[in-house]
């Protein structure tokens, strides 16, 4: 089996710079912000439109249907998304786009893509830009054209599956948060006209250790900002770094649980406020300095209720819009112990955190099943373009 380079088997191109106007009608135009929701399922006919008129005033050139498309400039570029267009297109010059020949398959030629993953092509990271040059001295493997199509659909049910158990974790997401609007109502309005107390009545914050590093000391686990994600809750430390200070820290960083830790400050805005739950049981276990922890002291909130509460995106959104710094946002102790939040029955709390542990059961079956479903397709794309999968 031969290698052949991009250039030999389709046309590398780029887009060019978005037109000021655009229509109801027409073909769409992809920007790169578009190719998170595309590749995610979202219709191409749902963007924004080029009509005719448009076209020949700013000199736009027509995308086929089935081109391949990702991002070749910017921080897009750096995300490795891989989007076949569904029809007809216009396209922005960030964008690169590959047209492959007809005896190419261009879902076996995206599948590559996905496996090699563009932003290896990137030569400065701080500048992310990539050469369509380069693009087109990329080499892959060449099999017979129904070894293509066969190779293509075997990645494809592999990544069929990886989706299905993708959107099943979110769904088990978003139910979480539909069952706390349908229990509680929409915490901004308190339509439910539950009582409302400020957090600081509720228990007692602290930030997070600053420690000067020893060779010779005490060894500590440590949760940081980076273990957050996306989770809301952390009941397994074996992954957590460990740190080596001079003494044992004081039983005041030290996580008990049903603790919240708070983002306290980062360069990512997004992540300044999120929070989550500690479950260490007997392991001992600090937390970083660019964190708050809250520790309840009302026998009248359940921590359970409150870190759902505060993943609420448009009440974390509302609370936090006064968090401050240009670069690096931050909050402080004194604005999280002045948020008012509601105050339902703590009975009715207690219901609705069994009902999420029923929930999370159920997520963690998906979420292993998507482990699995995700390692066999990495494996499948390893082998497929080294010449192993046939």
């Amino acid at each position: 089996m031969c290698k052949v380079k991009f250039k030999e088997i389709a046309t590398i191109t780029a887009g060019q710079a978005a037109p000021k106007e655009f229509s109801n009608n027409g073909l769409p135009f992809i920007r790169a912000g578009h190719l998170e929701e595309l590749v995610s399922g979202s219709e191409l006919n749902k963007i924004p439109k080029i009509n005719n008129e448009i076209a020949k005033k700013y000199k736009l050139k027509k995308l086929p249907k089935g081109s391949i498309l990702f991002a070749k400039s910017g921080m897009s570029a750096k995300k490795n998304r891989i989007y076949i267009s569904s029809e007809d297109s216009y396209f922005v010059s960030h964008l690169a786009a590959i047209l492959p020949s007809e005896n190419f398959n261009t879902n076996y030629l995206a599948r590559y893509l996905n496996w090699f993953n563009p932003t290896n092509l990137i030569l400065d990271d701080a500048y992310p830009s990539i050469r369509l040059e380069d693009i087109k001295e990329l080499e892959i493997l060449l099999p017979t054209l129904s070894d293509q199509q066969k190779i293509a659909n075997i990645l494809d049910k592999a990544d069929e599956l990886r989706q299905y158990n993708k959107q099943l974790v979110e769904k088990y997401d978003a139910l979480t948060q539909s069952l706390f609007l349908d229990m509680f109502g929409d915490p901004l309005n308190n339509e439910k006209k539950w009582e409302k107390k400020k957090l600081g009545e509720l228990g007692s914050f602290k930030n997070g250790l600053n420690y000067t590093k020893s060779e010779n000391g005490k060894v500590v686990k440590i949760l940081g900002v980076g273990d957050f994600k996306d989770f809301w809750k952390i009941s397994n430390y074996s992954n957590l770094s460990t740190i080596e200070i001079e003494s044992f820290p004081s039983p005041d960083f030290l996580l008990k649980n049903g603790d919240l830790i708070f983002v306290r400050s980062n360069g990512n805005k997004d992540l300044v406020g999120r929070c989550l739950i500690t479950y260490p049981n007997e392991e001992k276990v600090t937390y970083s300095g660019f964190c708050i922890r809250f520790r309840k002291s009302s026998l009248y909130l359940s921590d359970m209720y409150l870190v759902q509460l505060m993943r609420n995106k448009l009440f974390k959104k509302y609370i936090f819009k006064n968090g401050r710094g240009a670069n690096i946002q931050n909050i402080n102790q004194e604005l999280l112990s002045k948020i008012e939040i509601q105050l339902p029955p703590i009975n009715l709390q207690n219901k609705f955190a069994e009902f999420i542990l029923q929930i999370e059961t159920q997520k963690q079956q998906a979420q292993e099943a998507l482990e699995k479903s995700e390692a066999l397709f990495q494996s499948l794309l390893q082998k497929a373009f080294k010449g192993e999968l046939s």
